[in-house]
């Protein structure tokens, strides 16, 4: 405390605490008599007011400092590295199922991120080991679609949130990896992939016929040799049947999908070659009629027809992100706005982590970038996006 003079007085000389309503205070240092220094974080929008008191009496006066967002910020990490797996949300849980590394070795496991308390914990295992699949949540139930497992796989498993409980439902009309899934209107839309099968990958090119031993073959190598699709099958929960749609215009895996105002909109991906695409197609379900979009923004300064692959996507406040990947042989921490009212794309906050074959979802506002690859490494970084 100090006089009308600003000269320390002994007055109320005793414990010093502070307070705000938004964020985390830490590093609290105490320096000459009345004077602090403190460290004020927030991962989440609005206005912070610190209060202080000394003992049990408030010091008269606060501060309010605005957080506007625009920012990423390191969570928790993964417990596992992990890549190619299914992603999901439900009431502020992030939900992260199967996958694996590069030795495509992939399993069951289920973890779940607390968005509010930022910890990890196990649930119980998808009975279908596999990778390259795609989630989507629906009434509080987790569905995990297709995928890769020595083979393209068909497998649909139903996970329920509140019992932590699996079970079968009725299979994927057609096997296949590298999909998207989307929901709308409480029906699940499993969108594009690959199938795999009688494809062999030969010098970057792709041959029907014969084998080849090709040394330190990625994941994304091997999953362009395959045959993509433009598939579209949709499921009903309330019957457990599938039905075919519309046919993607244009055939590719490894997509990102987002839903904005009931109409999903297909990213990006790769039809065979290992440079992405940068095509933007929009499916409106109640028309089952297919819309051709601006093209994502050239990954070069040189507008090269290249996009990106193995990307994810996030949807906040009716904008679109287009996160991560892999783009003409790298991968990239690029992020990309996608504004449907204007049809446009706009370059956002880069990812801190560049990585490929990632996850994302929002939960409540916030998006979070889950796991993924770069180079030789598969990785466990947990990256949550603050929009403005």
């Amino acid at each position: 405390p100090r006089d009308v003079n600003n000269n320390p007085t002994a007055e109320g000389v005793g414990s010093v605490t502070f307070a705000t309503t938004l964020g985390t205070l830490e590093s609290v240092l105490n320096a000459p008599i009345g004077l602090h220094s403190i460290l004020l974080k927030s991962s989440a929008r609005g206005t912070a007011v610190v209060t202080a008191q000394i003992d049990d009496r408030p010091v008269s006066g606060s501060v309010s400092i605005r957080f506007i967002g625009n920012y990423w910020v390191s969570k928790a990490p993964l417990p596992t590295d992990l890549q190619v797996f299914g992603i999901g949300a439900y009431n502020g849980i992030v939900y992260v199922v199967g996958g694996g590394g590069w030795n495509a070795v992939y399993s069951g496991n289920m973890q779940a991120f607390n968005t509010a308390t930022g910890h990890w914990n196990s649930k119980t295992p998808m009975p279908t080991s596999r990778g390259e699949l795609a989630a989507g949540v629906i009434d509080g139930i987790l569905y995990a679609v297709g995928g890769y497992n020595s083979g393209d796989l068909n497998t649909v498993e139903a996970y329920d949130i509140a019992a932590d409980k699996w079970t079968t439902k009725a299979p994927l009309p057609t096997a296949r990896e590298g999909l998207a899934v989307a929901v709308v209107n409480g029906i699940l839309y499993a969108i594009g992939g690959n199938q795999r099968s009688g494809a062999t990958l030969i010098a970057g090119s792709l041959s029907t016929s014969g084998t080849v031993n090709v040394p330190q073959v990625s994941r994304f190598n091997l999953q362009s040799a395959a045959h993509p699709l433009g598939t579209v099958e949709a499921y009903d929960p309330a019957t457990n049947k599938w039905t075919t749609k519309a046919s993607m215009p244009t055939p590719r895996s490894m997509l990102a999908v987002g839903v904005l105002n009931g109409v999903i909109y297909a990213l990006g991906g790769s039809s065979g070659s290992l440079m992405g695409m940068r095509t933007v197609e929009a499916y409106d379900p109640a028309t089952d009629t297919w819309t051709r979009k601006s093209d994502m923004p050239s990954t070069s300064s040189d507008a090269s027809p290249y996009g990106r692959a193995a990307f994810a996507a996030a949807v906040v406040d009716g904008t679109l992100y287009a996160i991560g990947g892999f783009a003409v042989y790298a991968e990239t921490n690029l992020v990309e706005t996608y504004d449907p009212s204007l049809d446009k794309w706009t370059r956002g906050v880069p990812m801190p982590t560049m990585r490929q074959s990632l996850g994302a979802v929002t939960v409540d506002g916030i998006v979070y970038a889950v796991g993924g690859a770069c180079y030789d490494d598969t990785l466990n970084e947990v990256e949550a996006y603050i929009p403005p």
